[in-house]
């Protein structure tokens, strides 16, 4: 199993709807990706 974590620190005011918003519009870009079972993302706030 290969798996990759990004830790992007933001300023404390900034609109997490922004990183929702470009999950969902794209997040299927990966869909077809050979041997890729599942994704996450994942957020903290």
């Amino acid at each position: 199993m290969i798996m990759m974590q990004y830790k992007v620190k933001l300023p404390n005011d900034f609109d997490m709807n922004n990183i929702r918003k470009r999950v969902q519009e794209n997040g299927f870009k990966t869909d077809g990706f050979e041997d890729l079972f599942f994704k996450v993302y994942l957020i903290s706030e």
